[in-house]
């Protein structure tokens, strides 16, 4: 009997777990060279991460083992019909679990013909001008006639997302039809893979 509390609440601490929120941070700054950093932090800052796209020196570049799928197999897996439909269902369905927070962005745009430039915001002023007054967030776009750079500024937000509401959707991904034979294609994939 005290088997099954055990797993019960292991169980419903988990579930409660999945119900803390966690906060994304996304920052990307082009001032003086493109970088891009990420940030997850869960359960109040417990369990945290960071990812920046710094490029390595090439002596620490390993060379990737080839433990994949085959190419005929991803083909496979993707004709397989209603999988796309699916897919896109269930990132739209995730989009709107996430809560922005926080959104600012500042950025300039040059080209090297001004006049090319004039036209794109001409195209672009009353996008940017309801964005500006009508948003929420913080978002800046302006031209750049003095530099060449194409895009220069940086940008930076921060979302909220409860894991525990992604289980309806990924549960509705991997239980439909399209869903249950790609995990059939995978498992084949696998077992072929290791005889």
């Amino acid at each position: 009997m005290w088997a099954i509390y055990l797993i019960a609440s292991l169980v419903l601490l988990v579930l409660l777990t999945l119900c803390v929120p966690v906060y994304i941070s996304l920052r990307f700054d082009t001032t003086k060279k493109p970088k891009l950093s990420i940030r997850l932090r869960w359960l109040d800052g417990l369990v945290s991460g960071e990812l920046i796209n710094e490029k390595r020196p090439p002596d620490d570049i390993a060379k990737p083992e080839r433990n994949g799928l085959e190419f005929d197999t991803i083909l496979d897996i993707l004709r397989t019909k209603g999988l796309a439909s699916r897919f896109f269902r269930l990132v739209k369905n995730i989009l709107r679990k996430i809560k922005i927070k926080e959104l600012a962005a500042d950025f300039k745009v040059g080209l090297e013909n001004p006049a090319d430039l004039g036209l794109l915001f001409a195209f672009l002023a009353p996008l940017n001008l309801l964005v500006h007054y009508f948003s929420p967030y913080s978002v800046s776009l302006q031209p750049n006639f003095t530099e060449e750079v194409f895009l220069q500024g940086h940008a930076c937000a921060t979302a909220r997302l409860q894991p525990i509401l992604l289980l309806p959707p990924l549960a509705g991904f991997v239980l439909s039809r399209p869903g249950l034979i790609v995990t059939r294609k995978l498992i084949l994939a696998k077992w072929k893979a290791k005889k």
